[in-house]
């Protein structure tokens, strides 16, 4: 069998060579013949990069959602252990996390009620409690709504229904934004498909004078942070359509209101280039005071730090602007899952002012149960500057607490 590079991407080569991944790697190139979809989960679990025991757990889940599914090699034979069925070793700390997700998917078929919602996050949250296992979770859900094709209709509508209200928040909660993301993109072309398509229109209508604008303001940018002398990288982004459509609530459904369809993040060294690039940015530009968040010197409960700024350039533009260390980028970008995506801290230290989440893992636990809190640090990205939509389902941790279900599937906790 070819080699999997995907492997070798996360640092684990050592799995390519044993036998029982092998022969699970061989049963998903068999049981899942659309090399698009095996393609599509590789690049998400690439991308996370679990340990090994939660990678195996995805890869079981992916294939076998139902338990008495999965395949003998997962136990070693009766004969060799005097009678007795034993796990195997590969397996033996993988499959307690198969069963935590196993058992969460049956949280998952809840009515469609914002009180519902909000019992089946903290459900969800007692039962995986690890946050990596919530990581390669939404991992699978994001799977899920991409390769529908098993789904009627009415099942398509409710798991895109609990992506935007369930998964998404959770991926929030964790920081893991580029799967909240998409699990709400996704979910609003199939939840609201008309107003998805308008929306793309309008969109598509200015795509070359937005393009024009990142481009001519992120070189003026550059030039900025060329002149105060910052080792720097600088991205332009584009707002995701169901932030847009967040939004267009705010201003009465008049798209021509939206001036921020686009923005900037700026990556420096250290945590005093950051502000020493605020001052250069904000000395060319003028700042618009009620726009401005200092989010290093006070975290959001997920980690996130970056500085917000939103600055009128020369011809009274409205620009958005995160500027944030290289380290502060990773977190903004994988949550709590940098801290096993950048596990060597001796070859990327980190600057004064930063969150070391390789030197307190107890962060990790803080994270999952930080509860409400700052509600808008629960369903909003870092883009939208700490702005609070209407529905705001909370994910805490409930280890001691008891959930129950009634026949209906309703969710009560006790």
């Amino acid at each position: 069998m070819h080699k999997e590079k995907w492997l070798k991407a996360m640092e684990m080569p050592e799995l390519l060579e044993h036998p029982q991944l092998r022969k699970l790697i061989a049963d998903w190139h068999r049981l899942v013949p659309d090399s698009r979809n095996r393609e599509s989960f590789k690049d998400k679990l690439a991308r996370l990069s679990p340990d090994r025991p939660f990678l195996v757990a995805a890869l079981l889940y992916h294939l076998f959602p139902e338990p008495e599914k999965l395949p003998s090699y997962c136990i070693v034979s009766s004969e060799i252990q005097g009678g007795k069925n034993t796990l195997d070793d590969f397996f033996q700390e993988a499959l307690p996390f198969y069963f935590r997700l196993q058992k969460v998917s049956g949280a998952l078929m809840t009515p469609q009620l914002e009180k519902q919602a909000k019992l089946a996050i903290r459900m969800i949250a007692s039962l995986l409690s690890e946050v990596q296992l919530v990581s390669v979770y939404l991992a699978l859900r994001m799977q899920k709504l991409e390769w529908p094709e098993p789904l009627s209709e009415e099942g398509k509508q409710q798991t895109a229904w609990t992506n935007l209200y369930i998964d998404a928040p959770l991926a929030s909660r964790v920081g893991v934004f580029w799967i909240k993301s998409e699990l709400e993109d996704r979910a609003f072309q199939i939840l609201q498909p008309e107003p998805y398509a308008e929306l793309k229109r309008l969109v598509a209508r200015k795509r070359d004078q937005r393009m024009m604008l990142v481009e001519k303001n992120l070189q003026e940018i550059q030039k900025m942070l060329h002149e105060a002398g910052l080792k720097h990288q600088v991205q332009g982004r584009y707002k995701r359509f169901y932030s847009i459509f967040e939004k267009l609530k705010r201003v009465d459904d008049d798209f021509e209101k939206i001036h921020d369809l686009t923005g900037f993040r700026v990556m420096v060294e250290h945590v005093r280039d950051c502000f020493t690039a605020l001052s250069y940015i904000h000395e060319r530009w003028i700042p618009l005071e009620d726009r401005y968040k200092d989010y290093i010197s006070q975290p959001k409960p997920n980690g996130y730090q970056s500085l917000h700024t939103t600055v009128l350039n020369e011809e009274e533009e409205p620009l958005e602007i995160q500027i944030r260390t290289h380290k502060m980028h990773q977190i903004a970008e994988y949550g709590f899952a940098a801290h096993w995506l950048y596990k060597s801290t001796a070859e990327s230290p980190h600057s004064p002012g930063e969150i070391n989440p390789d030197k307190d893992s107890s962060h990790h636990r803080k994270i999952l149960n930080s509860g409400n809190r700052e509600k808008e640090d629960l369903t909003t990205s870092p883009e939208e500057f700490g702005k609070t939509p209407d529905f705001q389902p909370g994910f805490e941790s409930y280890a001691d607490k008891i959930f129950v279900r009634t026949p209906r599937k309703d969710i009560f906790e006790l």
